[in-house]
């Protein structure tokens, strides 16, 4: 089981079919699971913050899975590293769980909470992307460890 928390909405259908598709195709082997984390109605951009930072902090710190932030400052792995990483987790029964910042992203006594720091880029992406990015590299880390055709 993978989870994956991200900020905001999904708006562009695009990226949305291509979301879906990539989830239906791990499907049969891992189950994906996108979770919204509503955004704060705090005018004050500080209060804001601090209050979906405090958020993120308390569910990682409840949730049992194994957390890994997506942020551009976190290590950067190839997709077989990754793969394995996956499957050395579920192996042990560990489920993922993914965390995907809005704009401001994380700070740092919130990225130390994480079992995990990882980055798709050293270039920043809208959450709609990050998205997109992780579930497709989910998809190919389920087909090196399963064996499918995708990956090569």
């Amino acid at each position: 089981m993978i989870d994956i928390y991200y900020f905001g909405k999904i708006k562009n259908k695009n990226i949305n079919k291509l979301i879906k598709y990539y989830k239906k195709l791990s499907s049969r082997n891992l189950k994906i699971k996108l979770k919204n984390l509503k955004e704060e109605k705090e005018s004050n951009l500080k209060k804001k913050k601090k209050k979906e930072l405090k958020r993120v902090q308390n569910k990682i710190k409840k949730d049992k899975n194994y957390s890994i932030i997506l942020d551009y400052r976190g290590r950067i792995i190839t997709t077989e590293k990754f793969s394995d990483k996956i499957n050395n987790k579920l192996k042990h029964g560990r489920h993922l769980s993914f965390y995907i910042g809005n704009y401001y992203g994380f700070d740092e006594n919130t990225l130390k909470k994480a079992d995990m720091v990882l980055s798709l880029s050293r270039m920043t992406f809208n959450h709609e992307l990050a998205i997109l990015l992780l579930v497709e590299q989910v998809y190919r880390a389920n087909s090196i460890i399963f064996g499918g055709n995708y990956h090569k």
